[in-house]
């Protein structure tokens, strides 16, 4: 039975991307704390970047939320 690769989320900014847990953290990147499979980490991605968007646009007063 082949083991799933358990990933990392690591963010630059506003940019965000996910590592194989066993790999360094590259230079000017910092970890978020989550981890998991490759599909949890990149939903969290997806969450926290909707969730920029809509703060952004609240900000802006272009959205009705």
């Amino acid at each position: 039975m082949k083991q799933e690769t358990i990933y990392q989320v690591i963010f630059d900014g506003h940019i965000h991307t996910i590592i194989p847990a066993e790999n360094d953290v590259p230079a000017g990147w910092k970890t978020t704390g989550r981890m998991g499979t490759k599909d949890l980490c990149l939903e969290y991605i997806d969450e926290v970047m909707r969730n920029s968007i809509v703060s952004f646009l609240r900000n802006r007063g272009n959205c009705t939320y």
